[in-house]
């Protein structure tokens, strides 16, 4: 039987540093920590400054048109379903 050459080289790069990546606790999550020196104002060192906070309005405004829009595709799931089985039974009782 022929053995199966390996035709891989490492070359020592390093493609991602997984050095400070931590397990994750499955239990009780823990949201990660800012970091104070990130100039890139990315998620974990972007502080809200007083134009960026919401008012009381918007927070409402966001929750209750996320709330609509999740009943109406609840409510068309529900619909769906009960034409479904208005359907058959339509069919069963003939």
């Amino acid at each position: 039987m022929a053995k199966k050459k390996d035709d891989f080289i490492d070359d020592g790069r390093t493609v991602v540093d997984m050095s400070g990546v931590e397990r994750q606790n499955v239990f009780l999550p823990r949201m990660p920590e800012k970091k104070k020196e990130d100039p890139a104002g990315t998620w974990q060192g972007r502080e809200e400054s007083n134009e960026e906070k919401m008012s009381r309005q918007d927070r409402r405004a966001y929750f209750f048109g996320a709330m609509g829009a999740a009943l109406l595709v609840a409510g068309v799931f529900i619909l769906a379903a009960f034409l479904f089985i208005c359907f058959f039974l339509f069919v069963y009782n003939r």
